[in-house]
Formats: C-alpha cells, sequence, structure tokens
C-alpha cells in the first residue's frame, strides 16, 4: 500500500477557503495567500475540503470519490502540502491534538511549517532555571509551563511580600510570608500543567548553589530585582562553566531591560554588559560605587520599589518568545550581543549593542591576546572583505552599551560655509578612569555629506577605542639588551637634546632603563621588533619614571577598513606630521598651489564659500623626499578680529588631490570651533597672553588659539609670502589600491635606507567588525609636540633633510631652528 493511503489531510491551522465569484478559490491566512483556479478550484471547494476533517484517511477520501482520477487527487492534495494550505499527518487528527491547552501555540508552529509532534518532543525535554520570581520571572515561569516546557527549576526563597501580589500571576493573599518559590510552585501544580515543577529548595541563595542547580539544565534565566544582582554574575559563571545558554531581564521603575541572551563561547556574557553599561555612566564613581553597594546587598526589594504591574507580563512574554525561538530554532535570537530597553510610558522600544569585552575578567580571562603583524606578501594574500563603519554603526553607537556614547552634529556658526559637516563623538569611558574629564574623551570628523562625516567619526572614535585596548600578556619588560629578538633604539622615537630635560618631565633614555616592549613588524626588513609601549598604546601604564621618555601621542595612529588600508594611512599621517614639522622648524616654504586649479568640484565650491566670508584659502605642497604628498591648507581673514586671522589643516596621500582635498576639509573642521572659543572671554584674554609671549603655548589648543590673533601672523611669512605656482594634478595622480600605494611606500623606504615598523593594535570585538587599527612607527621621522617647552630635538632626519632637498648649503643646527610655536591643533 503507498503510504500516502494511510495519510491525513486537514486545512492548515489559520487557513480561510474563500469561494472567489470568477469560480476560483482563495486560500487565506495571516501568514499566507494563495489563488487557486480551474476546474479544480470548484471541486476543490464543494467536494474535497469538506472531507479533509483529519479523521479520514486518503483512501477513504478517495473511496468517497471515486469519480476522481486516484493519482490526480493525490498529487493535487501533495501540491496543496507543500504550499502549506493543507496538513498532511501519519495519524487522525483526534490524536494529533491531544494537548488542547496547546492548540493556538501549536497552530501557529505549523503555519511557518513545524510540526507539531516535534514541537512537543522538543518542549518536553528542556530544563528551564529560572532564578527571581519577584514579577517577570513568575511571569516567565507562568508562560513556558502553558507552553508545555517538560520541566522547570524555581529559584527564590525570599517570602512572599504584598507587594508582590501585583506583579507575579496565580498567587493571592494565602502566598504571603511564603517562599515566593514554593508559593508559585502551588499555584502552578493547582492549575494542572504537565510541566514538572521543582524548586531551589535552600534558605539562603549562594554562587555553590546556583551552579548546581544549574547542572543539567538547559538554559538559565535571572530575573531578580536589582538589590541582589549577584545572582546574574553567579549564573554568569555556571553559564560559562558548564557551557549552558542564559537569558537575563530586569524591571527599572516603567522601564524595562531585556536580554543579553548569552551562548557561551559564542556571544558577550553578562560581564560583558555590564563593563560596557558602566563605561556609558555620565558619572563612574558614583555608577561603580551604586554596583559595589548592590553587589554586596543580596536582599531582593521590587515589592518597595516603583513599577508599574503592567511590565512584568509584557516583559516575561519577551522573554518566553525568545526562549520558545531559540529552543524552536523558529529565527535567529534577538537578544544575543544585545539589550532591549522598553520606555513603557513612551511605548518605544530602544535595541542597545554589547560587544564582547577583549577584556572581560569572566569571558575572557583565558584567552591570551593574539594580534598578529602579517608580512607585506601576506597583507596582499589577506582575502577578509573589506570593514564598513556605516554598515556596523549601530554596534558602535549607544548611550547604555556602546563604544560610541553619542553622536552629535556639532552645528555650524552662521558665519561659517554650511560644508563640511562636522559630527563629535563621545567615546564610553572604557578605560575606567575615576577623574577623566568628559572634554578628553571627544573627537569629532568631517565630511561633505552626512554619510562621509559619520564614517570619519566613528573611524576616529574606533582609534582612540583600539589605540587604548591592551593586555599586560602582550608587554615584555626588560633593558634593551636584555630583550630577545631585534629591537628599535628608543632613541629612534625622536626624543630631546641634553639641554632641553632640565624643564621637561621625561627621562632621557641611557640603555639602562627598563622598558616596557611590544611587538611589531617592520615591512621594510620582515622581521618582528619590539618596540617601547610608550610609543604604542593611548593609555600605557609605566611601571616606572625611568619609562617616561616622552609624551603618549596619537601620533601615526590610524583605523581602516583592512589591516593594510589601516598601515597606510597611519604611515601618511607619520609622513604628514614629519614634512610639515621639519618645514616649520627650517622654515621652508615649499610650493603655494592656486586651490581653485584643485580638480575637485566641491573643493573649489568650499574656497569659493570662504571667498565670499572674506577667508581666503591657500594650499601648500609641502617639501618631503618620498612619493607622499603633504599639502598645508591656510585659511586667512585678517578683516575680522573677531574671526581666526589663520587656521592651518594638513592632508597626506600619495596622490596629490586626495592630500590637498584633506587638507582643505581640515580647515572646515577646525575653524568653526576655533571661531567659537574665540567669543569666550577667557579665551580671549588667554589668547593676548600667547600673543604677548609665546613661550607660554603649553597645549595643544593653545597652538590654534595663538595664530588666530592677527598679531601673531608674522610667523607665517615664510609661507605667507610666496607667489602661487602651477601644479601638474593630473601627473600627480595615484589610483592605485590601498596595498599597493603601501608597497610603494615600503620599496621606496627600503631603497632611501629607512624603515617602516607597524604594530597591529585591533582588538578581538573590533576584528569580527572588520575595524582594523594600527601603529605605525618610522624611525628618526620627526613626530609632531605641543607645547612651546616640548618639540623633540633629538633626531637627525631635522637637520638634514633641509639640506638633501636644497633648502639649505649645510646641515642646520638647533640654534637655526624656528623658534615660534608651530599652529596645529
Amino acid at each position: 500500500m503507498n503510504t500516502h493511503d494511510s495519510a491525513y489531510y486537514v486545512l492548515a491551522a489559520g487557513i480561510d477557503a474563500v469561494p472567489l465569484n470568477d469560480g476560483s478559490l482563495l486560500c487565506r491566512s495571516d501568514t499566507l495567500a494563495l489563488r487557486i483556479e480551474g476546474a479544480f478550484a470548484r471541486v476543490l471547494a464543494q467536494r474535497v475540503l469538506p472531507l479533509l476533517n483529519g479523521q479520514r484517511s486518503f483512501e477513504q477520501i478517495a473511496g468517497l470519490l471515486p469519480d476522481l482520477p486516484r493519482e490526480e487527487l493525490r498529487q493535487r492534495l501533495d501540491e496543496l502540502v507543500q504550499a502549506q494550505v493543507l496538513n498532511r499527518q501519519q495519524q487522525p487528527q483526534a490524536t494529533a491534538t491531544a494537548h488542547p491547552t496547546l492548540a493556538p501555540l501549536l497552530a501557529m508552529l505549523e503555519t511557518i511549517g513545524l510540526e507539531a509532534p516535534v514541537a512537543l518532543q522538543t518542549l518536553q525535554q528542556l530544563r528551564i532555571v529560572i532564578v527571581g520570581l519577584e514579577a517577570h520571572g513568575a511571569q516567565l515561569a507562568a508562560l513556558l509551563a502553558d507552553c508545555g516546557v517538560g520541566s522547570l527549576v524555581l529559584v527564590d526563597p525570599f517570602p512572599c511580600q504584598p507587594g508582590n501580589l501585583s506583579l507575579m500571576p496565580l498567587v493571592g493573599p494565602e502566598a504571603i510570608g511564603v517562599a515566593r518559590e514554593q508559593a508559585l510552585q502551588t499555584a502552578l501544580q493547582a492549575r494542572g500543567v504537565t510541566s514538572a515543577i521543582t524548586i531551589g529548595g535552600a534558605q539562603e541563595l549562594t554562587k555553590e548553589r546556583v551552579a548546581a542547580l544549574a547542572t543539567d539544565a538547559h538554559l538559565l534565566v535571572g530575573c531578580f530585582d536589582k538589590g541582589f544582582s549577584a545572582t546574574n554574575h553567579w549564573i554568569n559563571r555556571a553559564s560559562l562553566a558548564q557551557n549552558i545558554p542564559a537569558l537575563y531581564a530586569e524591571l527599572r521603575g516603567h522601564t524595562a531591560l531585556i536580554g543579553p541572551a548569552v551562548l557561551p563561547g559564542q556571544t558577550a556574557c553578562y560581564m560583558c554588559y555590564r563593563m560596557r553599561s558602566i563605561a556609558c555612566e555620565e558619572d563612574f564613581n558614583a555608577a561603580m560605587s551604586y554596583e559595589e553597594f548592590l553587589d554586596h546587598q543580596k536582599r531582593p526589594a521590587l515589592h518597595e520599589r516603583g513599577v508599574l504591574p503592567m511590565l512584568p507580563p509584557y516583559v516575561g512574554s519577551l522573554l518566553a518568545l525568545e526562549i520558545l525561538k531559540q529552543s524552536l530554532s523558529l529565527s535567529l535570537p534577538a537578544l544575543t550581543n544585545n539589550l532591549l530597553e522598553f520606555n513603557a510610558l513612551t511605548m518605544q522600544t530602544t535595541s542597545h549593542p554589547i560587544l564582547q569585552k577583549p577584556d572581560c575578567p569572566v569571558c575572557g580571562e583565558k584567552k591570551n591576546w593574539i594580534r598578529s603583524e602579517p608580512l607585506m606578501a601576506e597583507l596582499r594574500q589577506e582575502q577578509s572583505p573589506p570593514g564598513d563603519l556605516l554598515a556596523v554603526d549601530d554596534q558602535l553607537v549607544s548611550r547604555k552599551t556602546g563604544i560610541v556614547r553619542n553622536l552629535m552634529l556639532i552645528k555650524q556658526d552662521t558665519s561659517e560655509p554650511a560644508r563640511p559637516l562636522v559630527i563629535a563623538a563621545e567615546i564610553a569611558n572604557h578605560r575606567f578612569l575615576e577623574h577623566e574629564p568628559k572634554e578628553q574623551r571627544m573627537c569629532s570628523g568631517k565630511g561633505l555629506t552626512s554619510d562621509a562625516a559619520r564614517i570619519s567619526t566613528l573611524g576616529e572614535a574606533v582609534e582612540r577605542y583600539s589605540g587604548a585596548c591592551w593586555d599586560y600578556s602582550e608587554i615584555t619588560y626588560g633593558r634593551r639588551r636584555e630583550i630577545d629578538g631585534a629591537t628599535l633604539d628608543p632613541r629612534d622615537l625622536v626624543l630631546y637634546n641634553t639641554d632641553q630635560y632640565a624643564r621637561l618631565p621625561y627621562q632621557p633614555y641611557t640603555g639602562e632603563n627598563i622598558l616596557g616592549w611590544t611587538r611589531g613588524r617592520s615591512l621594510v626588513t620582515g622581521e618582528q621588533m619590539f618596540v617601547p609601549a610608550l610609543a604604542i598604546y593611548l593609555n600605557y601604564d609605566m611601571r616606572a619614571p625611568n619609562e617616561f621618555l616622552c609624551p603618549i601621542t596619537s601620533n601615526g595612529l590610524a583605523t581602516g577598513a583592512t589591516l593594510a588600508d589601516a598601515i597606510l594611512a597611519a604611515t601618511c599621517e607619520v609622513l604628514e606630521r614629519d614634512a610639515f614639522m621639519i618645514a616649520w622648524f627650517n622654515r621652508m616654504p615649499g610650493q603655494r598651489v592656486d586651490p581653485l586649479t584643485h580638480p575637485d568640484a566641491d573643493m573649489r565650491e568650499l574656497c569659493a564659500a570662504y571667498g565670499r566670508r572674506n577667508v581666503e584659502m591657500r594650499i601648500y605642497r609641502v617639501p618631503v623626499d618620498h612619493p607622499c604628498h603633504v599639502f598645508a591648507s591656510v585659511a586667512l581673514q585678517l578683516d575680522d578680529a573677531d574671526a581666526p586671522a589663520v587656521v592651518v589643516g594638513l592632508g597626506a596621500d600619495l596622490d596629490a588631490s586626495r592630500a590637498a582635498r584633506k587638507a582643505m576639509l581640515e580647515i572646515g573642521q577646525v575653524r568653526p570651533t576655533l571661531r567659537k572659543r574665540m567669543r569666550d572671554p577667557e579665551q580671549r584674554r588667554r589668547m593676548e597672553e600667547l600673543v604677548a609671549d609665546p613661550h607660554l603655548v603649553k597645549t595643544l589648543d593653545d597652538h590654534d588659539l595663538l595664530y588666530a590673533s592677527r598679531q601673531a601672523i608674522g610667523a607665517l611669512d615664510f609661507l605667507l609670502k610666496q607667489p602661487s605656482e602651477p601644479f601638474d594634478w593630473q601627473g600627480n595622480r595615484c589610483d592605485a589600491a590601498p596595498i599597493d600605494r603601501l608597497e610603494r611606500l615600503v620599496a621606496h623606504g627600503r631603497a632611501e635606507g629607512w624603515d617602516l615598523i607597524y604594530v597591529n593594535l585591533t582588538p578581538p570585538d573590533m576584528q569580527k567588525l572588520g575595524l582594523y587599527t594600527v601603529r605605525a612607527i618610522l624611525p628618526d621621522f620627526q613626530p609632531i609636540h605641543f607645547g612651546w617647552k616640548e618639540p623633540r630635538l633629538a633626531g637627525q632626519r631635522l637637520y638634514d633633510l633641509p639640506r638633501r632637498l636644497g633648502y639649505s648649503a649645510a646641515r642646520t643646527t638647533p640654534a637655526q631652528l624656528n623658534d615660534d610655536p608651530h599652529p596645529l591643533a
């Protein structure tokens, strides 16, 4: 006998068969619409469907319809099964619906293609531990029991309080004073649920008890009030140790925090979430103190706090839905690496990303940081798709858990052109610094479009974040001669002349300094090299004063969509700063180029927009000895004492037009902020002090503030008095791929005898997003400095390059260097 002869056909749950005026038949449900036409439509509606009650086999149906070809009828019915209009079963409908209370759930599951017996079996095999039954935990337990979950372990030894009655389902006044786990167990069993309901059974809940209850569980759920937040950390450790998924939720007044769902070894854990959350608090000290206070309370007290009684059922429903989705593989989990925040007053739900914390003491404690530095040939062979900042910005930005707390479009001053757009980012306090001013966690980016500005800003934020992510396992301590492997001579970082140290806080390098070293890669020689960690990490923690050879800066730090992109960008920044600083110290004028000849129409329009405001935009090609073009853009306004007299921006690229474009856009980023500062009386007074004595320039902000005054403009005469010269933009184009441009720079360095070393600073969380950060070191290339006392004058290139480029007949000396502070900020 054909097995389909004994099959039972029935209309799928929720399907309505609607005869239409044209003789066709519409099969319609909430998830499906199918129109059946032709002669069979009428036969199906009038003769076949009335027989498909789930209690007749196909053989019986065919016997009742002897005039219909048997095989054709079977084929038609099977086609409707494939279209999900009919269900085909191997037993009568009465047996298939032996669980009448589950009928709505099973009907819904069948509409999406999950057979009821399979779903029932899966649910009946589940063992779920719910810790915390004050409100949504109890609601969740009741819902899971109604869904046929096989075993529920209820854990909450605290006595039921009057305030719990409006938040917990099923229990009444008789439950007051009874342990909540016992009260809910009694209520569920009285209701006649099929789930096996057990309780924690201990008078005191401990870390060890949670770990024991987790044994053989399929899922752990943390639902306690924040007064016993320690249980969530215990659940987290048990989850990771026993490889059991976990889920968390919390009520806070009129809001609910649902998630994260933790899949051990695959997602961020609960501690990752808490660390991300604390990093985003406005006041780190207060938030950390409160966190520690709650951790020691171990007393849930939701009944004493303000909470909307309508929230627990809603949160319990969402948790139950997430559990069903995950258990029955209905769809991808919504709460992994994610937190849902629901505001009951506004009815708004906000999703907050949770990236795994590389330095998490729970899920990351056994992992060594491995950040490879591939060779040039390996960089070329890299097959991973490039990262896309816009595609992942929703995983970076969140006021509650993000790498970036907030992005803000800076409103342009009415006296400035509308473009470029400038966006500021507030970076989370991921280093957990106790007294870090908010201003030090701000960065900004610019672009002619909103997307371009957003990409620029997020790139700066990721650069700052990644540059401060490191682990002690990456550091080797010792004197240079004690390090096993090739090392960079710290003096090649360009330090200070002997006579400078008396007025500086830095220590001279003697060879006896015990330094922290981290591993990098020379792209010129291919060998791995140890470089001083002080020159690599933004927040390097020095063990001893003699490590403090120079200030920690961002010079040569960049983020890119690939590792090669990041290395190229970081290298170009080093070349840019080196070129301008050497030109400034030696008053090398370079080549003035008319910006209105720039091949980019947007740049010509930017110049015209400034021109209409009596601001003259100039660009200068800075002298270099390598293939990378470096341009300085200068914005002059001498007719308005309330506007910055001079603003300078830099740009570097192997393509001349791109280099000039970067420099010109930097003007549009710096100038509006400087103009606002000039309206501040304190800033005005500071500017007057700096003009009176430029040697008082001390901070980054002092440098451009000095040259906001027309009285300081004479220091730029060596640039400003240059006439414009023709420039061949077309002949200085470079359309090569980033890896080819990088290889060109490496080949040039090899030919000229200089090195290019990079350190991969990409933390694991950013690597998963395809966002790479690099520190580039070019030995003896001149770094930028801030403060008149701070110039790093002990390099050789600073004094040799002017002679090699024909700007001086002999090697310059320290006494010949420009004493004026540079204008960059």
